[in-house]
C-alpha cells in the first residue's frame, strides 16, 4: 500500500468543512446574518423563510451597503472589514469578526446577495452555486442596503441535511435565535415572517417604556411587571437589565438571556455567578428568569474563543464574577434587608456612642446594651487571610473567665512597630505553626491566633470606616424562633461592626455581608454565642466576648505566606504573649536540649 501525499484542499472542501463549524441549521445562517445587518449599521431587518428557512431564507436591511468590488470578496473565506491587522483582536467591537460566515453558508447553499451602497449610482446583484462554483455579478434594482437570499440549505450535502430535525423544530430555533437578538439590539425593528405569515415583530425602542415593551412581549408581561431593575457601574463596567423574583422562577432555563457587549453569551463563569446571587432564593430544580447587560471595554474580553462566538473568557474573570455576583446579590436581597432595618430603626431608640435593645419572649427577657468608645489608633490587616470554614470542636479549646484587667486597650502602646526577627518552620497538624525566635521555639495555635488578630481589629473599627464585602457563599444558619427574635434585634449592634445578616425565613438567616478584617472567617459560632448572652457588654467586652468564638477550618491547606501573615500580624501585638486568648508559648531551648 502507497502511502497518501500531503495536498492542499479545494476552497471548496475547506469551506464545507469550516460550514460543519458555523451553519448547523437555518437558526445558525440567520444569526450569522443578522449579526452582519447589524454591524452594517442597519434599523429595519425582515427576515423572510420557506419550510423553516430549509428552502429559502431572505434577508433585507437597511444598512451601509456592499459595494460592487467588495461583493465577490464577501463570499470568499477570510474576508472580512472589521478585523483589518493583528491588533484589532485584542479589542472587537463587532458582533462578526471571523470573516467566515458568508462563505461557509455559499458553500452549503445558493445564495443572491444583492446590494447597494451610498453614494453609489445603483444596486449590484451576485449569485454563486457552490456545485458548479460559477458566479454571476449584475446590476439591479434596490435600495440602500443589502438583502441575501440563501436557498437550498445542504443541498450539497445530504448527510447534514439528512440531520435537520422537522420544520417545526427548526423553526422553534429560528425564533429563538431572532428575539435573542432583539431583545439586544432595541434600536433595530426586526420583523420574522414564514410562508408570507408573519411571526415575531419587534419595533424599534428608543425609550425605557418602549424597551421594557419589548422585553415583555418576548419575555411574557408577568416578569417585566415583577422583575427588579439592576443598573450599576464600576468604572468601565456596566450591569444592567431585569432579574426575576424568585416565585417567577420555571422548570427550564428558557428565560435566561446574559449579553456580553451586545452579543448573547453562555459563559459558564456569569452562569456561576447568577446563580451564587439566586442559590438560596430558588431550589433545586428550579431556575431564574432574567434579562442582563454586561458593558465593558473590548480589550477587557476575548471574544474569539470559539466558533459560534457564544463562549468569552474575561480578562479579569475573578472580577467580573464578584462584581456581576455583588450587584445581582444586592439587588435581590436588598429590598428585605432594608425593610428589616427600617422596622427595627421604628422600634429601636439608640444614639450614636450607646446602642440599647430590648427583646421580650414568653420565658426570656434580655437586656443588653453595647457602648461603642472611639479607640485611638486602629490595627488592620495587611493582607486578606485565606478562606476559612471550619466545623469547631468545643473539646479541643477552652477559654477561661475573663476578668476585667485582663481585657487590654486598644491604644497606641499596644502596637509593636519592631517585629522580633522571626524563622517559620513549617506548620504541624494543620493547628500550630512552629517558628524559631530568639527565646526558643514559638508555638502559635492558629485559631487563638485568628480569634486574637480580629479581636483588635474588631476593637479599632470605627463605624463610620467600615466597608462592608459580601460573601460570594453567604453562611446560612437555622435558629429557633426565640433566638431569630433576639437576632433579628441584635442586627443593628452587629451592623455597626459591619456584620450584616438577613432573615430569609422565620427560622432561617443568612451570613451575607462582612467588613474585610472578619471576611474570611466562621462567625456562625460566634453568632450563636451573642444570642445566648444575656448580660451588659463594653464595646471591649463585645469584640473580645465575639471574637474567642471564631473558628477556623480544619481542612484548608494552608501556604507559607499565609503563616508568614498570621505570624507576622501576631507578633505586632505587645501583649502577645500574655493576650486573653493565649494564643502562643514558647518552649525555651536550654528545655529542648
Amino acid at each position: 500500500m502507497s502511502q497518501p501525499r500531503i495536498q492542499l484542499m479545494s476552497s471548496l472542501l475547506a469551506n464545507q468543512i469550516a460550514a460543519g463549524e458555523v451553519v448547523e441549521r437555518p437558526a445558525s445562517v440567520i444569526k450569522e446574518l443578522l449579526e452582519n445587518c447589524l454591524d452594517a449599521g442597519a434599523t429595519q431587518i425582515q427576515i423572510d423563510l420557506e419550510r423553516s428557512g430549509i428552502e429559502r431564507i431572505r434577508i433585507r436591511d437597511d444598512g451601509c451597503g456592499i459595494v460592487k468590488d467588495d461583493l465577490l470578496l464577501a463570499i470568499s473565506r477570510h474576508a472580512t472589514s472589521k478585523v483589518l491587522q493583528p491588533e484589532d483582536l485584542q479589542a472587537i467591537n463587532s458582533l462578526g469578526f471571523r470573516g467566515e460566515a458568508l462563505a461557509s453558508i455559499a458553500a452549503v447553499a445558493k445564495i443572491s446577495l444583492t446590494s447597494k451602497a451610498q453614494d453609489t449610482e445603483h444596486a449590484w446583484c451576485l449569485q454563486y452555486d457552490p456545485s458548479q462554483d460559477i458566479s454571476k455579478l449584475e446590476p439591479a434594482a434596490h435600495p440602500q442596503g443589502t438583502t441575501i437570499e440563501v436557498n437550498h440549505l445542504f443541498f450539497n450535502v445530504p448527510a447534514r441535511r439528512k440531520f435537520l430535525r422537522s420544520e417545526r423544530t427548526e423553526l422553534g430555533h429560528v425564533e429563538t435565535i431572532v428575539k435573542q437578538i432583539a431583545l439586544s439590539h432595541h434600536h433595530a425593528q426586526i420583523i420574522l415572517k414564514h410562508q408570507q405569515s408573519t411571526l415575531f415583530s419587534a419595533r424599534k425602542a428608543t425609550n425605557e417604556l418602549q424597551i421594557k415593551q419589548r422585553v415583555a412581549a418576548i419575555c411574557g408581561q408577568p416578569f417585566i411587571d415583577t422583575a427588579l431593575e439592576v443598573d450599576c457601574r464600576d468604572d468601565a463596567i456596566r450591569l444592567y437589565g431585569w432579574l426575576g423574583q424568585a416565585d417567577s422562577a420555571r422548570s427550564q432555563t428558557d428565560t435566561q438571556y446574559f449579553y456580553v457587549n451586545g452579543r448573547i453569551v453562555r459563559d459558564k463563569l456569569l452562569n456561576h455567578a447568577v446563580k451564587m446571587a439566586y442559590q438560596d432564593l430558588i431550589p433545586e430544580g428550579r431556575y431564574p428568569c432574567y434579562v442582563l447587560y454586561l458593558d465593558l471595554p473590548p480589550e477587557a474580553v476575548d471574544v474569539n474563543v470559539h466558533p459560534t462566538k457564544h463562549e468569552v473568557r474575561f480578562y479579569e474573570a475573578r472580577q467580573i464574577h464578584d462584581f456581576v455576583t455583588f450587584h445581582l446579590d444586592r439587588t435581590l436581597h436588598g429590598s428585605a434587608l432594608n425593610q428589616t432595618k427600617t422596622n427595627m430603626t421604628n422600634e429601636q431608640q439608640y444614639h450614636s456612642n450607646e446602642m440599647q435593645f430590648i427583646t421580650s419572649d414568653d420565658k426570656v427577657n434580655i437586656a443588653q446594651s453595647v457602648a461603642i468608645q472611639e479607640p485611638s489608633a486602629s490595627y488592620r490587616i495587611s493582607s486578606q487571610l485565606p478562606h476559612y470554614h471550619k466545623t469547631f470542636d468545643e473539646k479541643s479549646i477552652h477559654f477561661s473567665s475573663i476578668t476585667p484587667h485582663q481585657i487590654p486597650s486598644a491604644n497606641k502602646e499596644n502596637i509593636k512597630n519592631d517585629l522580633p526577627e522571626f524563622k517559620l518552620i513549617g506548620i504541624m497538624k494543620n493547628e500550630y505553626i512552629l517558628v524559631e525566635i530568639a527565646q526558643g521555639l514559638l508555638i502559635i495555635d492558629l485559631e487563638r491566633a485568628q480569634q486574637t488578630i480580629a479581636y483588635h481589629a474588631m476593637l479599632s473599627l470605627p463605624a463610620e470606616q467600615i466597608i462592608n464585602q459580601p460573601l460570594l457563599l453567604p453562611t446560612a444558619f437555622t435558629l429557633t424562633t426565640a433566638q431569630s427574635e433576639i437576632l433579628e434585634n441584635l442586627q443593628l449592634v452587629l451592623s455597626k461592626y459591619g456584620i450584616q445578616l438577613t432573615r430569609v425565613a422565620e427560622q432561617r438567616w443568612l451570613l451575607r455581608e462582612l467588613p474585610k478584617v472578619l471576611k474570611n472567617l466562621d462567625l456562625t459560632d460566634a453568632i450563636f454565642n451573642l444570642i445566648e448572652t444575656k448580660c451588659e457588654l463594653t464595646h471591649e467586652q463585645f469584640c473580645l466576648q465575639f471574637a474567642k468564638h471564631i473558628k477556623l477550618p480544619s481542612s484548608f491547606s494552608f501556604t507559607n505566606i499565609m503563616l508568614q501573615e498570621v505570624t507576622q500580624a501576631l507578633l505586632k501585638m505587645t501583649d502577645w504573649q500574655n493576650h486573653a486568648l493565649k494564643a502562643c508559648r514558647i518552649i525555651k531551648w536550654s528545655e529542648l536540649l
